[in-house]
């Protein structure tokens, strides 16, 4: 073999080197190999990482605006993570819940999230009796963890009316459906749609802090909170 011939050498099994590249895009079943041993792909990760694929992550500013372009997306893009995050709240004996929801608003000047609701959903009432939650969204493509801490607020009268009036028909099922969401039935499909029924409902997130963790080719973890204006505070990662 000559100085400047390449060989492959297959890879048997996953490994971490092969996830890793596999998150920058440049994955293969093989790590290519100079003669003298050295993995050139190796070299490509390291020298990709260097280049920061995220600047935003590099200043306060510029990453609280991000996280913010980002949840705007989730309302706008059926296909973007932020479009599906996990609510999480606690039930009035003191038991943590979790489950996904769909974000259908979003509003950066006053810092709030909506979603809809069946009123006659088991969080609902968790929520009455405590309005504290937190939702979290993790976006693969930014390497992105976001937490945000938020009192809920249940909208109600013409605001509710207006928007109800723009849910596709197709969508509306969801919100007249006997028996109530959680209760038991004597099979997986015995329950029905009532078309004079309408469970409609919006639950508003006003988000007191936001808590950001970018895994970068540098960890960086970053706090904004409602109480100094979203200024932003570095933390450990």
């Amino acid at each position: 073999m000559s100085a400047c011939e390449l060989r492959s050498i297959p890879l048997k099994r996953p490994t971490f080197a092969r996830f890793g590249l596999k998150m920058l895009g440049v994955y293969s079943s093989s790590i290519v190999v100079d003669p003298t041993g050295c993995d050139l792909r190796t070299q490509l990760m390291e020298t990709t990482m260097s280049l920061n694929p995220h600047p935003w992550a590099s200043e306060l500013t510029t990453m609280h605006c991000h996280i913010w372009s980002l949840l705007m997306r989730g309302v706008a893009d059926r296909r973007a993570a932020a479009r599906h995050p996990t609510l999480a709240s606690v039930t009035p004996d003191k038991r943590p819940k979790a489950r996904t929801v769909v974000l259908r608003a979003a509003n950066k000047v006053r810092a709030w999230l909506d979603i809809h609701i069946d009123k006659r959903a088991k969080k609902v009432a968790e929520l009455i009796a405590n309005p504290f939650a937190t939702l979290h969204v993790w976006d693969s493509s930014e390497h992105l963890q976001i937490r945000l801490e938020a009192r809920a607020h249940f909208l109600t009268g013409r605001q509710v009316e207006e928007i109800w009036a723009r849910v596709p028909d197709g969508s509306r099922s969801a919100y007249r459906i006997m028996p109530a969401p959680g209760s038991p039935i004597e099979d997986a499909l015995a329950y029905e749609e009532v078309m004079e029924l309408n469970e409609f409902g919006i639950i508003r997130f006003e988000i007191d802090l936001i808590d950001a963790l970018h895994l970068g080719p540098q960890h960086r973890r970053a706090r904004f909170c409602r109480s100094d204006d979203w200024a932003g505070q570095w933390l450990a990662p």
